[in-house]
């Protein structure tokens, strides 16, 4: 026997759907003929027959193509955490429709087809929905994606819902293509702009707002993520601390959590939240973006205590919030 394997050990079972079965490799040796390697699988009848009826081998195939050489390693891990992901947003209407956005796509066979975070999900959904815009019109994806970017940046800075296109034009001064593509998107009234409303016709007072106010939050963290908001998170905890006790940015930490955590961690080292006590919702903010085994090299605070508490215990956040440093 050269190898045994039992997929009856969900910790082990590189399986989508677990089936359970044992497996078995041989190297079978018989005098003059060469060697033959074989394998033999033990099923339960009622189990095999599920598996036949439900097209398992499909999955299969998916997650092998889509994983690689990391499929043994990180199938659990990646089907836990999208599930899990799954369970919180079919509660939320537009995070549901934006999932269904993305799987339904013809191209559903790449990995943005499986989001494992509101992150991934608001960008890939976006990106999908103003590719298809461009595939209509003269406009490019870069422009475009670069434009709404710009335009949220700008109106989560000046802590605005609504905006005008005077507001536009302010917010394109670096880049005057981008206005061009958007007097272009305008004028265009064959096809709709994509993600936006327009509230009212007026010249340079014509009045817009995101479909969805997550749009221009999620927009902004992507706007992070590439460099485009100079000095964002300030120079000491003080400044971080404003922000993620601002309710108008609150949502953009919800949705770019661990994401945003990086970006934070390349410009700060160390956070000392005494200095600059949060309030409870501020902790939720400071939790979501900051502890994550995918940020490294930020220390929070300078006690494991207190980095505990933050990572395992929201019900103490009060405790850190009226706490003098010694």
């Amino acid at each position: 026997m050269l190898r045994g394997k039992n997929f009856f050990d969900l910790m082990t079972n590189p399986d989508p759907v677990h089936f359970r079965r044992i497996m078995f490799n041989f190297k079978i040796f018989v005098q003059g003929m060469t060697p033959m390697c074989v394998e033999i699988q033990l099923h339960h009848k009622d189990i095999r027959e599920a598996q036949i009826q439900s097209n398992s081998h499909v999955y299969y195939t998916y997650f092998r193509a889509l994983l690689k050489d990391m499929y043994e390693t990180e199938l659990n891990k990646l089907l836990d955490t999208a599930l899990y992901f799954f369970k919180e947003l079919k509660e939320i209407p537009v995070l549901l429709s934006m999932l269904i956005l993305i799987i339904t796509q013809p191209n559903a066979s790449t990995t943005e087809c499986l989001p494992v975070n509101r992150n991934e999900l608001y960008c890939s959904a976006l990106k999908m929905v103003l590719m298809h815009y461009c595939e209509n019109t003269d406009c490019t994806f870069e422009n475009v994606y670069c434009l709404f970017r710009f335009i949220s940046v700008a109106n989560m800075l000046a802590q605005r819902r609504i905006f005008t296109s005077t507001d536009v034009e302010e917010a394109t001064l670096s880049d005057p293509e981008l206005l061009i593509t958007w007097n272009i998107m305008r004028a265009n009234k064959s096809v709709r702009m994509p993600l936006i409303k327009v509230l009212s016709e007026g010249g340079t007072d014509s009045e817009f707002m995101f479909a969805h106010t997550s749009f221009q939050e999620a927009m902004l963290g992507q706007a992070l993520d590439k460099g485009e908001v100079k000095d964002f998170f300030g120079n000491s905890t003080i400044d971080v601390s404003k922000l993620f006790d601002d309710p108008f940015l609150r949502n953009t930490f919800v949705i770019g959590a661990g994401a945003i955590g990086k970006i934070l961690a390349n410009v700060h080292t160390k956070l000392d939240f005494f200095d600059a006590p949060l309030s409870a919702d501020g902790w939720i903010c400071a939790k979501g973006c900051v502890v994550s085994h995918s940020v490294t090299g930020l220390s929070i605070s300078g006690d494991e205590v207190e980095r505990s508490s933050l990572k395992d215990n929201l019900s103490e956040v009060s405790r850190f919030t009226s706490c003098q440093k010694n």
